[in-house]
């Protein structure tokens, strides 16, 4: 039973897969005239179209599956590469395969992107040295924090080469950790909502309910993943996500506590080429204002020369 229960861990992991990365259009909203308002309209788009793709791969895997043992005792090691034989034979599996593998490098264009503009966004507001927060002339793009990006997903990818135990705890930190990042915000603002100013975009009343429904799927699926894929445990079937997040959790705790907070903050906003911190969450939005389109805009009264120079 235990590559049956690692099969259904495995194929779990991929559906979170389809979804989380719709997020690049909240990664890349700095990018994007009238984000406000575009950033979250396209999120919603992009995890409807991945949610309905995605759920068709699903059906089609599924269907396709000829023999349940011998897809999961795969001589090929790989469930999916059998379910392309049985299919489509071996020279259609290769095809197929290369179309994978494809996506795949594609997926990992997206993860640089999308990490390389959460670390300039960081750098920018004193999360991590300032000198990564600088955008190219020429690229116009955050060519130090891309390089940041490669370089640390490098390193964490090589104890996986000779480790099947590192690399499954690396996917499943990554999963883990991106549902983390996202349930802690939506769990503070279920808490505290006074200090959350919202945007020009809400969900309106179904807000809270969706918010808590949030939250209660990133604990399950948390734990989910913090599971082993064998009985009994040991340290090669160990499962260290819950180890990975424990030190991360220490390491943010103990920073925060005795010096992040001395110069952390908040985010920063940029007004007319300047980087200003809020003094609270009202102003956020203080120079956008929605017009009679539902479109969002500049305020036509821009900052003048003497505010400026009082920011």
């Amino acid at each position: 039973m235990a590559p049956a229960r690692k099969a259904t861990k495995a194929g779990a992991k991929e559906v979170p897969s389809l979804t989380l990365a719709s997020s690049a259009a909240a990664h890349m909203s700095e990018e994007t005239r009238g984000a406000a308002l575009a950033a979250p309209r396209g999120l919603i788009a992009a995890i409807g179209c991945s949610s309905l793709f995605g759920l068709l791969v699903l059906l089609s895997f599924l269907f396709s599956i000829q023999d349940y043992q011998t897809t999961i005792d795969s001589p090929y090691g790989q469930p999916v590469l059998q379910i392309f034989v049985d299919a489509v034979g071996e020279n259609g599996a290769i095809v197929m395969m290369t179309v994978i593998m494809i996506c795949v490098f594609h997926c990992g264009l997206f993860s640089v992107c999308s990490n390389s503009r959460m670390y300039y966004s960081f750098a920018r507001d004193s999360g991590i040295p300032k000198w990564f927060a600088t955008v190219d002339k020429r690229t116009q793009a955050p060519v130090k924090t891309i390089w940041l990006a490669v370089l640390l997903s490098f390193c964490l990818a090589l104890p996986s080469l000779g480790s099947t135990v590192a690399f499954t705890a690396a996917t499943s930190i990554a999963t883990s950790g991106l549902y983390i990042s996202y349930g802690i915000p939506i769990a503070l603002g279920l808490v505290w909502p006074h200090h959350f100013q919202k945007g020009p975009f809400t969900l309106g009343i179904l807000s809270k309910p969706i918010a808590a429904a949030a939250v209660m799927w990133v604990i399950c699926i948390t734990i989910f993943f913090c599971l082993p894929t064998a009985n009994p445990v040991t340290s090669q079937t160990l499962n260290y996500c819950p180890v990975a997040i424990g030190v991360i959790a220490l390491y943010i705790a103990v920073s925060w506590t005795f010096w992040a907070r001395k110069y952390f903050v908040g985010p920063v906003r940029a007004v007319d080429g300047l980087q200003v911190a809020p003094a609270d969450a009202t102003d956020a939005y203080a120079h956008l204002e929605i017009g009679a389109d539902n479109k969002l805009a500049e305020k036509d009264s821009p900052i003048d020369e003497t505010e400026k120079e009082s920011l």
